[in-house]
């Protein structure tokens, strides 16, 4: 999201710490998303992705009051593995419905 970066910058991060904190989201995320896809199955589609859902709210609720870039990149940090909880249990989810009442072969 472009807009982050300038908000790390507006709490006094430098480009660099402002890139950085941009980039935490897709670190984070990508080693999270493999350990929610292995999850989906043992707490089951709808519990992750509505716990997901709802951590998503809560961290993005709380980017309104980051106080400084360290928060911040906290927060991308804690986004990331909400937002990570979400995708594996919403693309299973689309899956079993574009399959239903037709025989996969």
């Amino acid at each position: 999201m472009p807009i982050i970066a300038l908000y790390a910058i507006s709490l006094g991060a430098s480009l660099p710490q402002a890139g950085i904190i941009a980039a935490l989201y897709s670190i984070a995320a990508i080693p999270a998303s493999i350990i929610a896809g292995l999850l989906v199955d043992r707490i089951g589609r709808k519990r992750m992705l509505t716990l997901g859902l709802m951590w998503d709210a809560f961290v993005v609720f709380l980017y309104g009051y980051v106080s400084s870039y360290h928060q911040l990149a906290i927060l991308r940090v804690l986004h990331a593995f909400g937002g990570s909880l979400v995708f594996p249990a919403l693309f299973t989810m689309a899956r079993e419905s574009d399959c239903e009442g037709k025989t996969i072969s």
